[in-house]
This record gives C-alpha cells, structure tokens and sequence, in this order.
C-alpha cells in the first residue's frame, strides 16, 4: 500500500525519447522455469518428476543458465556466474529442482553442462542446496557433467518446507472462501494457491490470488454491510501483508523470489535493484506494459523482503533458544562441559548478529537512505569510488526498466547521470513515508531523454574513453 493508507500512485513514466532505435522491443522476465512445461509435467511435480521429465526439466535450465544472451542485464550474481543466468529464473527452477530432490521416491542422474554446475553453485547457500563437487566426475568431451541426485543436497531447514508445503497440496484443502471456517483453514488454502503452478505458473499472479482469496474470506466473515464496504476500500498491499501475518513462516512456493530480493537488497543496500527486478516481472506478456502501479510493486518488495527476513529471524530466535537449553544442559556439569558450552555460546553470538544484519535488510526496504542518488554524479566514472559498481548497476537497472529499447552507452552523459539520480530517489520515495521523502528527487525532476550526436558517439569510439580515476 501507500505508505499514507491510500490507493497507489502511479509510478513514473519514462518520458519520450528524442532518439530510439526502429524496432521497439517488448520483453518480460519470466518468474517461473515451469511456464515452458506442460500441464502433464507441471501435475507430476509433486510427486517427482519422471526421467522424461526431469529431463525436460534440465532442458529449460540449460536454456536459462547458459543460453540466456540478455542475461546479464537483468542479474544480480557473482561475476562468473552474472553472465549466464537470469537470477529469478534461476531461482524459480532451483526451486523446482529442490522439490524433485526432496520429494522423488528414486535416485537418477543429470546430464548438466558445466557452467550450469558452477552457477547451481554460486546460488547454493541462499536458495539451501549444496553441490558436493566430490562425487562430480570430469566434464565429458561434449563439456557436459553427469550429476547424480546424491550429489546435490538440500538443508533440513528447506527440506522441512518442501514437505510441509507438499503435505498441503496433496491434502488439498477447502479454497471456497464462504466454506472456509477457520484461520488455519485460511492459511491452508492460502499455501495451497501460492503453490498451484498448474493454475497459476507465474509467482506474482499466485500472490495476487492468494489475496482475492483472503479478501473474499474476509468478505463473508464480515458482520455488516459496513464491514464489507470498509473492507471494499483496503489497498491490495494491506491486504498482503495482514495474509503474511496469517502463514506465518514465507512458505517454500515463496522463498525462491523473497530470497532473490532479500539478498539483493542486502547486497547493495538499496531496494532500487530489487524494485526494478519485481517490476520487470510483472510486466505485461504481450504489450511489455507495466500491470500494476509502481507504488504498489514498491510495497510488494518491501512486504516480501520484510517477509523473508522475519522468517529467517524466527528460524534464529528458534535456534538461540535450542542453544539455550543445550547450555542449560550442559551447565549441570559445567568443569567438564566447558568447551561445549562456548561453543553454544558462540553460535547465540552469531544467530543474534545474524538477526541484527535482518533488521538492516528490513530498514533498507522501510527507511531507505538517499545516499546512492546524492553521490552518483561522482561516483558513476570514478572506479576508485567506493560505490562506483553500485552506482553503475543502479543506472544499467534503471535504464533497462524503463528505457529497454535504449543503448545506455549512446544516451547523453548529463541527461544519463541526471535521470539515474532522480530515477533513484523517486523509487526510494516510493519505501518512505509521504512525510519524510525526499524532496529534491522527484519525478517532475525527470527529462526527456537525449541521445548522443553521431559526431559525439564517433568520439567515444575512436577516443575509448576510459572512467576517470
């Protein structure tokens, strides 16, 4: 929602541009690997995929972690990794991958190229798999590795997920909202929706389902017409976040995409990536338009980060108290068990700077900072800058959401470092409360993008202008 309770405003609109290339193209950052399954495949997930397939499966990885060419312009991965790989996507299908490790009844074995190998790596920790490179033999002479399912792990944490969110959909749960009767039964049928790939294969869509349906509930639990108009007047964001609260822990069907924009957020301490990325993917399939408002995809960031975090700080503060009594335990025998107990202690000092790091992630998102935007004029051709990365990746985000069809590197340098700045502090804006914005980023702030003359661009190419130093 807006912060100030009421109806989202609408975002910033990318103004014309005096110079842009003759085909206009229109693309959309696919959320979810299974929107190229079919139905038969998608209905088999649950229950482990058979190796036809599995096999499709891995096709589609590969399609995404290798043969992806725009793909590094829309990651957020480590440098090897970056130039392969979409990250949502990525996210998406290693998700699906966890589900088939966690819930196929058999063992089988991958046929996976080795790039594909490095980048499952290069995401392991955060999505909760780890590759044990041991059991991996050398690629092949087509540069192709055999990976056996026993190579790949899946953390107790993620797996307890998986099967609890498994355990759901084969219940199948009541999802008539008037039959509803209870809390748990809302929060059953609200997992169950956020998971249903088959009727919904893209993750936005399942949320914003999951929300008719709490909103329905709600509609029939109301005890007046009252009631029932109050609730007519809730912003669809309120009504994420009250649903949040319902489930309790981000169920897995979610953890792919709030852990995607939970790290990057952490990452560059700023919501501006993690803004252009929701907002990417929730672009219009065929017109390449946005469906939602920009408001309202900056409050979808924040419900969803804040989500992952208080889930990872539950998991934590459930974790210090299994310390605690651990200690507790050992203290009846404290000249013996003293290196235990450290120990223990050890691990509550790291859970507990863990939740603090948490509740940073969360004030990124809530209290953002104007930092990035304030020193980008310095930073953006100074290498030396301590945010020069940050402040180049921002604007290649920016420019790609709402310029797709512009070459960054022809766009005028002045009106370039300009709209990056505001376009930062208007997206920020978007996080704050209406009362502690920013004043000097707004969009009225915005121009008209100008591109380079043709004499200006022959320049750069002859002179290889090389950022400052």
């Amino acid at each position: 929602m807006a912060r100030n309770g009421k109806a989202p405003k609408k975002g910033a609109e990318a103004p014309k541009v005096k110079v842009v290339n003759k085909e206009e193209k229109k693309t959309e950052e696919v959320l979810d690997f299974t929107s190229s399954m079919t139905k038969e495949q998608l209905q088999s997930r649950a229950a482990g995929l058979d190796p036809n397939h599995r096999m499709d499966m891995i096709r589609v990885m590969h399609e995404t972690f290798r043969m992806d060419p725009m793909a590094p312009t829309h990651t957020g991965f480590s440098a090897e990794a970056v130039t392969q790989i979409n990250k949502i996507n990525a996210a998406m299908q290693v998700s699906a991958l966890i589900c088939e490790l966690t819930l196929a009844k058999n063992e089988f074995t991958m046929l996976m190229p080795a790039p594909m190998v490095e980048s499952i790596k290069s995401i392991g920790a955060e999505m909760g798999i780890h590759v044990n490179t041991k059991l991996l033999p050398a690629p092949d002479a087509n540069g192709n590795v055999k990976v056996p399912s026993k190579a790949i792990s899946v953390d107790a944490e993620t797996k307890k997920s998986v099967k609890e969110e498994a355990k759901i959909m084969e219940e199948k749960p009541e999802l008539n909202p008037q039959k509803i009767k209870d809390e748990e039964g809302l929060r059953k049928a609200a997992i169950y929706v956020l998971a249903d790939t088959k009727t919904n294969v893209r993750p936005y869509n399942r949320i914003c389902a999951a929300i008719d349906l709490y909103y329905s509930w709600l509609y029939f639990q109301a005890a007046d017409e009252a009631a029932k108009e109050s609730l007519k007047s809730t912003p669809k964001a309120t009504l994420f976040e009250q649903l949040t609260g319902i489930l309790g822990k981000c169920p897995f069907s979610m953890e792919g995409m709030s852990k995607i924009l939970f790290n990057v957020t952490s990452m560059t301490k700023t919501p501006v990536s993690a803004f252009c990325m929701l907002r990417n993917n929730s672009l219009d399939s065929s017109t390449g338009r946005p469906t939602i408002d920009d408001s309202l995809v900056a409050d979808f960031v924040r419900i969803l980060v804040r989500w992952n975090a208080t889930s990872r700080i539950e998991t934590d503060n459930e974790s210090i108290e299994t310390c605690k009594n651990n200690i507790a335990v050992l203290s009846k025998n404290k000249k013996q068990n003293a290196a235990a107990i450290t120990k223990e202690e050890e691990k509550i000092k790291a859970y507990e700077a863990a939740i603090e790091s948490y509740n940073d992630v969360i004030k990124f998102v809530t209290e953002p900072e104007s930092h990035y935007a304030d020193v980008l004029p310095e930073a953006y051709d100074n290498v030396e800058h301590e945010d020069y990365k940050t402040c180049r990746r921002l604007v290649g985000e920016i420019f790609k959401t709402y310029f797709p069809d512009v070459e960054i590197k022809n766009v005028d340098k002045e009106c370039l470092l300009r709209n990056g700045q505001q376009y930062i502090g208007v997206i920020l804006n978007f996080f704050r409360d209406p009362l502690s914005q920013f004043k000097n980023y707004t969009e009225s702030n915005i121009v008209e993008i100008v591109m380079k003359s043709d004499e200006e661009s022959g320049e750069k190419e002859e002179t290889s202008e090389e950022p400052k130093k």
